[in-house]
């Protein structure tokens, strides 16, 4: 307000303006008094604070009063008189500077589809659906049916005017500076990994989604909504065919490799892209590393044959495991450095420990630990009642702050919290971190504190970066089960449906049907997994149909546990690795927890048919067989294992396995026998490589 301000500010000044009190914030924007002659301003929501600094923009103190503040003059909008004005600080660093002013000023970059955006909700429409306004001159809208992954009853009390929130870009703007948006769970997930170029020339991976006489309808891998899926035309199947029937050669459910040959971008908002699968486009993108294999296999003598299965049976190392088919990953049975008991256990503790992983009971994270896992810090309260005793003068100001130092470089150098202070001390040098915060928790929980322990889980909810996915959701779980072991069922109902709101439906159920299910609760455990698979689109995760039958057969109820194996199998028709997958794990659940011979028949089924090539299957079928004791009936699976149509690598493995098997369980006559089994397979390699080929092999 000196004397000597500009009639009308221009772009790049720096002035001093006058907030007005606040009327409403429905606008998301702040009233301000300019330097001149009846000059009016504005500040938007998304120009208060820098964008890492965004919280909800909501009514304070000062906006009840005329405050001074510094601001930068940005260009105005289009037919507004309006002066616009912006409080960050990093446009007022900039603008100090006579050389950065253009920086200062410069709009915000133009989002793409699949880049996930903070914005602030300026609106509800019950059947629109929520407005949200990304930045001064790009507002985006989510339809109701982008809103959730569940169902909300009421948008208007749920997103609230002001309230930041961080949805996917499913669109590019329009000349109205308008996008359309997503806050799905799902869509996040998907659409925020985005980062494929869906252009002529692109290679994708997709799967087949629909068959039809013309083509093959495909959906594309972490491909942008609007160019989610693509048709292949029958003419573009094969390189020197014409394929009549496409049935024959595809199912619903495979996983192909496909080629943009042709994006229609006529509709902005739904794209047409044509697609190829024709074997030519990629053949030299897949290099077979078994050629190598091969080549070793080359020239080899007589003579050389005894040092060869002396190599092999000697070979060391894990890289054969990891380079083989890809598949030592069924249940976590890939490392070789372990005994087959230990493999067991690794795959037994799968689908148990996960969450308790994540929650950090006893793993690297040191999350919730509740009254049963307390420290063990008897010694020091010992010392602590033996020196309450003894008068102790009085701390001076000077010694206390000493003290104070000392312990916060203590904590910061890794020693326990063991006080409230302590802990503030901690969520406050790393506020984004879950496992401080649940952490904090539990030291609540263990001093009898559960109100308090709340109150520190929805503090960690408000102050962990909405980006901090991860670490939010391990507040919520740690949350869900403080209210499942000491709040009421309402309390615990009201948590769960805010945490499915805010994350993603299936992890919250399954951990809630976990929780239930290591309580004894079988009928609120299922009840769960029917939610969650009445929450989630299309078919369950893996992982959640294996925990299901897993507590139906804890439960008790065999017969219900491979009804669900039915489902499980029938929603993944299409995908051979898959059903392997699923039959596998329920198997060894029924060696744990149910019918020891019902599981011997599934894997018997499995070796023979589907999975037999699948080292890991047939390791883990051996190792679940050799923790029953039966170790005649162990050797009987190897030996067939050995004559097993395995890939060479992995039969490299598994002959190696065979010799450290009998080594521990046998004599050197069994030691004899597996050596004479690697020889003939050597020399059945040598006989192959030295067969001539056909004149058709030879064109090939």
């Amino acid at each position: 307000w000196a004397s000597g301000c500009p009639k009308t500010p221009e772009p790049g000044d720096v002035i001093i303006a006058r907030k007005r009190p606040a009327r409403s914030v429905a606008y998301l924007d702040r009233s301000l008094d300019v330097p001149g002659r009846s000059n009016k301003g504005r500040i938007c929501a998304t120009e208060c604070v820098d964008i890492t600094d965004f919280v909800d923009f909501l009514p304070d103190e000062e906006d009840d009063q005329a405050v001074l503040v510094r601001a930068v003059v940005l260009p105005p909008l289009k037919k507004s008189k309006i002066i616009e004005l912006s409080t960050r600080s990093s446009r007022l660093a900039l603008a100090l500077s006579e050389s950065n002013k253009s920086r200062a000023i410069a709009a915000d970059p133009l989002p793409q589809p699949g880049d996930i955006v903070p914005g602030f909700v300026s609106g509800v429409d019950i059947k629109g659906g929520v407005f949200i306004r990304l930045s001064r001159n790009l507002v985006g809208r989510v339809l109701k049916k982008d809103v959730s992954d569940g169902y909300i009853a009421d948008l208007a009390s749920e997103f609230f005017v002001g309230r930041l929130v961080a949805p996917v870009i499913l669109s590019n703007p329009d000349e109205m500076g308008r996008v359309e948006l997503s806050l799905r769970h799902s869509d996040i997930q998907t659409q925020g990994r985005s980062v494929v170029d869906v252009s002529p020339g692109a290679k994708l991976t997709g799967r087949v989604t629909r068959i039809e006489d013309y083509g093959v309808f495909v959906k594309l891998d972490d491909a942008p909504r609007h160019a989610a899926s693509g048709l292949a035309h029958v003419s573009e199947i094969a390189d020197n065919e014409r394929i009549t029937d496409l049935t024959l050669r595809f199912s619903k459910g495979d996983k192909v490799k496909a080629l943009v040959i042709e994006v229609d971008d006529k509709n902005p908002r739904k794209h047409r892209v044509s697609l190829s699968l024709k074997p030519s486009h990629f053949v030299n993108d897949d290099v077979e590393d078994s050629d190598a294999e091969d080549e070793v296999m080359k020239d080899i003598d007589d003579e050389e044959i005894e040092a060869r299965v002396d190599a092999l049976l000697a070979r060391d190392s894990d890289e054969d495991e990891e380079e083989e088919n890809g598949e030592l990953t069924l249940l976590g049975d890939n490392n070789d450095e372990e005994s087959e008991d230990s493999d067991s256990n690794a795959s037994e503790d799968d689908s148990d420990s996960d969450d308790d992983d994540v929650m950090g009971m006893q793993s690297e994270s040191r999350g919730l630990q509740w009254d049963d896992e307390k420290q063990d810090d008897s010694d020091s309260d010992a010392e602590e009642e033996e020196e309450v005793a003894v008068p102790v003068r009085k701390k001076s100001r000077r010694e206390a702050e000493a003290e104070a130092r000392a312990r916060e470089t203590e904590l910061a150098e890794g020693a326990e919290p063991r006080s409230i202070d302590d802990f503030e001390r901690m969520v406050l040098s790393e506020p984004d971190s879950g496992r401080c915060w649940t952490r904090y928790m539990a030291y609540r929980v263990a001093e009898t504190d559960a109100v308090g322990a709340r109150e520190v889980a929805e503090r960690a909810l408000k102050s962990i970066n909405y980006r901090k996915e991860n670490e939010r959701l391990l507040v919520w779980k740690a949350l869900i089960r403080l209210e499942h072991e000491h709040g009421s069922e309402t309390s615990h109902a009201k948590v769960v449906d805010r945490a499915i709101a805010a994350n993603d439906p299936e992890s919250i159920l399954v951990y809630v049907a976990e929780l239930h299910t290591r309580a004894g609760e079988h009928n609120e455990a299922d009840a769960a997994f029917r939610r969650a698979h009445l929450k989630v689109k299309g078919s369950l995760s893996l992982d959640t149909w294996t925990k299901r039958s897993r507590a139906r057969l804890a439960a008790g109820d065999a017969a219900s546990a491979r009804s669900v194996l039915d489902r499980a199998l029938q929603a993944n028709a299409g995908n051979e690795g898959a059903r392997v997958t699923l039959l596998a794990r329920f198997a060894v659940a029924e060696f744990d927890i149910g019918n020891v011979e019902r599981a011997k028949t599934i894997f018997d089924d499995l070796t023979k048919s589907l999975a037999a090539k699948r080292l890991d299957v047939w390791q883990l079928y051996i190792a679940k067989i050799i923790k029953t004791g039966d170790i005649e009936a162990a050797r009987i699976l190897y030996s067939r294992l050995a004559k097993a149509p395995l890939p060479p690598k992995a039969m490299h493995t598994a002959l190696r396995r065979f010799i450290e098997f009998e080594k521990r369980y046998g004599n050197e006559a069994n030691i004899a026998k597996v050596r004479q089994l690697a020889r003939s397979y050597v020399d059945a390699r040598k006989e192959e490589e030295e067969v001539p080929a056909s004149d058709e092999e030879m064109e090939d």
